[in-house]
């Protein structure tokens, strides 16, 4: 096999499979990237670290001959980052055991997995039914949830993940740590009537950026109950799903207090901030009075103090008083990507619940008090 291009995009196909497999000493198979050149010129490049599979494609390629080649993913990439702008060739006969990388008048010899060892990855199904989403849509449905998940398995595993729901006319991400829920959900066309749920570890728009133009392209969204699969114009992603049933409920559905207030999210943010001023030592209890004067924050510790602050709102209601964990707050706060946010309220031993509103868009925080 051989193939030549710059390498600036050789580069950008690297980054993408070693953040797959960046070569932890964990199997030699998975620390390496799977090059395969085809006719017309196009050169795709896989790897896995048996959770997410990664796909990039080079099409126009200068020069190629199809073959196949697996090599160590973070030495190549450290070969390649020392090149110049220029062109860069990786070429292997089928049978040594070095392929050879060369630019300029730098040559680079780098040890050949077996192709037969490659691990088994799973594709985007080119027959199967997708949904179209817009990256920065999609970007920003797991920038709404992602927070919200177990931070670790000794729980209920499940809630580990993002639950991804392809529904009718719309895409719903949900996640909860059992504490907390955030759910989100936002209009999408449906041509081929996909209705699909799968939960899956978080995705971070770091992981999904290399197979897209962020301004222009679409992510072809394929869940399932194994797996959910990302396609891009420039390449694929495939996570493994997490087996489990997700606790999804309709929090606009059951929550729906009739006490909210509307509140710039500049100003709720300092507001929060204040009661983030203690250690966290020791028992804490953070108390929100609200009544006609606005909303009054104190925020006690056992062993380090009160501190107190005030905000003017504008509160036509009976007073009351909510608890909560300021930092879990806080987290939903900014990851509302809007001037203001709506807080609605039950009783003082019902949830706190947060509301961001758009066109054909919806997210919802539901945060259980703290006493």
């Amino acid at each position: 096999m051989k193939l030549t291009t710059t390498a600036d995009r050789l580069k950008a196909a690297l980054d993408a499979t070693t953040a797959i497999s960046p070569g932890t000493g964990k199997r030699p198979q998975l620390e390496a990237t799977l090059i395969t050149v085809k006719d017309p010129g196009v050169a795709e490049f896989a790897a896995t670290d048996t959770c997410d599979a990664f796909w990039f494609s080079l099409d126009k390629l200068d020069a190629h001959e199809p073959g196949v080649v697996f090599l160590p993913s973070a030495n190549l990439l450290a070969a390649v980052k020392k090149a110049a702008d220029g062109p860069i060739t990786i070429s292997w006969d089928g049978k040594a055991g070095r392929a050879n990388l060369s630019f300029g008048k730098t040559s680079v010899q780098l040890p050949v997995e077996e192709v037969a060892d490659a691990p088994a990855m799973h594709r985007f199904s080119p027959t199967g039914k997708s949904v179209a989403v817009p990256f920065k849509t999609l970007v920003s449905l797991f920038e709404r949830t992602n927070f919200a998940v177990l931070g670790d398995f000794k729980g209920r595993r499940v809630l580990s993940g993002v639950c991804v729901k392809v529904k009718e006319k719309t895409i719903r991400c949900v996640a909860s740590d059992g504490i907390r829920m955030a759910t989100v959900e936002q209009d999408i066309p449906n041509p081929a009537g996909l209705v699909a749920t799968t939960v899956v570890t978080p995705i971070q728009k770091k992981l999904i950026k290399p197979i897209v133009n962020e301004e222009t392209d679409s992510i072809d969204v394929q869940p399932s109950s194994d797996m959910l699969c990302l396609r891009g114009p420039r390449g694929e992603l495939v996570r493994r799903a997490i087996i489990g049933g997700y606790p999804d409920f309709d929090i606009d559905g059951r929550l729906k207090f009739t006490t909210k207030v509307t509140i710039p999210t500049k100003s709720l943010l300092q507001l929060l901030d204040r009661a983030l001023i203690l250690k966290e030592t020791g028992a804490r209890s953070c108390a929100l009075h609200w009544s006609s004067a606005g909303v009054a924050l104190e925020m006690t510790s056992s062993l380090d103090g009160s501190v107190g602050s005030s905000l003017e709102v504008p509160w036509p209601y009976p007073p009351i008083t909510t608890r909560i964990d300021p930092t879990l707050l806080v987290q939903a706060v900014k990851a509302a990507d809007a001037e203001s946010v709506t807080l609605s309220f039950g009783k003082t031993e019902e949830p706190t619940v947060l509301r961001e509103e758009g066109p054909g868009f919806l997210f919802l925080y539901a945060l259980s008090p703290k006493f």
